[in-house]
């Protein structure tokens, strides 16, 4: 009971309020509360946290930019070698007599000579006519077969047959008259245009309007066609 009270231990002030009473060699401006302390660190802190806000995006950004040159001197590199092996590929040799390269435009067509070069003017016209009756018979019988029709306009299927009997003289195959050909004797060898075409015999499609299913507008009564009408309707068309 005669024991002495016990004493609180003494509150610890923060660094703020730890602060030296004012001496004669302190100078005027020394800060001596706790707002002035505060009011003093403020700049210390913002620097600090500028110079680690800058650490970090120095950080970041260095090896991003480093990153991204190489990124992009590797695709340079990469498109100037594939450049220099296009030219090496695609060098066309000059000669100090060369004319000027004409103006770049669309593949011209390719012109051969053709299986009639060797015939003279009779014989080729022999050839022809033997070759217009050929297609005018095959013509009338595959409309038979097909179950189709010539166009109502009988000129049509005249100048497609005169078209067939040309190539068929010039080309050696009955090609079809009505498309453009960069090469014609590549496609009478592929077989694909030549008539019956492959839309034709797969589809019943005509492209040159010769064969017509019944359901087409333009489809006509006529199942046949004479030679005379050929020569007649096609006018002299030449293919």
């Amino acid at each position: 009971l005669n024991a002495a009270p016990q004493r609180r231990p003494a509150r610890r002030l923060s660094s703020f309020a730890r602060i030296p009473p004012p001496s004669n060699t302190q100078p005027d401006d020394f800060p001596t509360t706790r707002q002035e302390c505060g009011a003093n660190l403020v700049p210390i802190i913002s620097s600090r946290k500028k110079k680690k806000t800058t650490i970090m995006v120095t950080r970041i950004i260095a090896p991003t930019t480093l990153l991204l040159s190489a990124l992009a001197a590797s695709v340079l590199s990469s498109s100037s070698s594939a450049v220099a092996a296009f030219v090496t590929v695609h060098r066309r040799p000059v000669s100090a007599f060369s004319p000027p390269s004409a103006a770049v435009g669309p593949t011209p067509l390719r012109v051969s000579a053709g299986k009639d070069a060797d015939l003279t003017e009779s014989e080729r016209s022999a050839a022809l006519e033997r070759a217009t009756k050929s297609m005018t018979a095959f013509s009338n019988k595959y409309i038979a077969n097909t179950d189709t029709k010539y166009c109502s306009d009988p000129s049509i299927p005249a100048v497609v047959i005169k078209g067939l009997a040309e190539h068929k003289v010039s080309l050696g195959a009955p090609l079809c008259p009505c498309r453009y050909y960069e090469d014609k004797e590549k496609e009478a060898r592929d077989g694909f245009w030549n008539c019956p075409c492959v839309p034709m015999r797969e589809r019943h499609e005509c492209h040159c309007m010769l064969f017509l299913t019944e359901d087409n507008a333009f489809a006509g009564e006529e199942t046949e066609i004479t030679y005379d009408d050929v020569v007649d309707l096609s006018g002299g068309a030449k293919m």
